[in-house]
């Protein structure tokens, strides 16, 4: 009896070593197989784990979304290594803003060069005023017939569009305050968004526009601070979305696998709210997953002025 209780006892010591063997070259291989990715995604820095072969594989497992905008330091199709690290860029974005300040220093240098020889044109007019007087006065009758008969010709032609113009602005007011519905007319709110007909809503402003669907979700606000974005004004992307546009009033943070990046929308406030009016679903968020959006705005007092709001969602064409 005591030999048998000892084969069993040393029976189970056997199985358990060789279970935890197991266990142990399992962890070793899952180990090995795993693959350390850190991702510079404009500015943040977002470090995981994965089991994926390739970048694209990794991305769609971290819901990391690139547009076309956007610029990947390595191929969508790459294997993965042990360690990699990839970059995820806006160059044409920050290649237009160093164009817009390039533009204004060069409009800032071509005003004072230009004061400048007015400047010497005048003092050199002075000293000068005997050849220089023939000559200007032979030029200005050749120049100024060709002047004064233009004028002339535009005026009726500038004249007759005004009038018109007067006109379309006179019905557009009318709109606002009046909608026709079956024949009736009918008074609404200025805050009031109007179903004129099916899959077309009249505005406010007397727009009309075009929508394919209708649903109600719940709406936060963010600003650019760091409390809403985490970056600071001196990150070279402080103010630029997921999609690598820059952040502006009508730019919408979205759960892309409700509604699709680059989508056309309108908010309509509910229960008294104000109206949030057109947008583009142009940014993620962590937060922003299921029926729910996050509306941006300049400031973090019209964020918390704002709050959580259920509002009414126009998909437009």
């Amino acid at each position: 009896m005591k030999r048998a209780k000892r084969n069993r006892i040393k029976r189970t010591r056997r199985a358990m070593l060789l279970s935890s063997i197991m266990i142990f070259v399992a962890v070793a291989v899952y180990t090995s197989l795993l693959k350390q990715v850190s991702v510079d995604y404009l500015g943040d820095i977002i470090t995981f784990k994965t089991m994926a072969r390739t970048v694209s594989e990794a991305f769609k497992e971290k819901n990391i979304i690139i547009s076309e905008d956007l610029v990947v330091s390595k191929d969508l199709g790459a294997a993965l290594k042990k360690e990699n690290k990839i970059s995820i860029d806006a160059p044409k974005i920050l290649a237009m803003i160093d164009e817009e300040n390039k533009l204004e220093t060069a409009v800032d240098a071509i005003s004072e060069t230009v004061e400048e020889p007015n400047g010497e044109q005048q003092n050199s007019s002075g000293a000068q005023s005997a050849p220089s007087d023939p000559q200007i006065t032979q030029e200005e009758p050749k120049v100024e017939e060709p002047k004064k008969e233009e004028p002339k010709k535009e005026e009726p032609k500038k004249e007759e569009p005004k009038k018109e113009e007067t006109k379309k602005t006179e019905t557009k007011t009318t709109t606002k305050s009046t909608t026709t519905t079956s024949g009736k007319v009918r008074t609404f709110w200025p805050d009031d968004v109007v179903e004129v007909e099916p899959g077309v809503i009249q505005t406010p402003d007397g727009r009309l526009l075009e929508y394919t669907d209708v649903v109600q979700y719940e709406a936060t606000a963010y600003c650019p601070c760091y409390n809403c974005c985490g970056k600071y004004p001196s990150n070279k992307y402080y103010g630029i979305t997921k999609t690598g546009t820059k952040a502006k009033v009508g730019t919408i943070a979205v759960d892309p696998r409700k509604i699709p990046l680059g989508t056309k929308l309108y908010i309509e406030g509910l229960n008294g709210a104000k109206n949030y009016g057109d947008g583009v679903a142009e940014d993620i968020g962590g937060a922003i997953k299921g029926n729910i959006v996050d509306l941006y705005f300049e400031t973090h007092a019209e964020t918390t002025k704002w709050g959580r709001q259920q509002v009414k969602i126009y998909i437009l064409k």
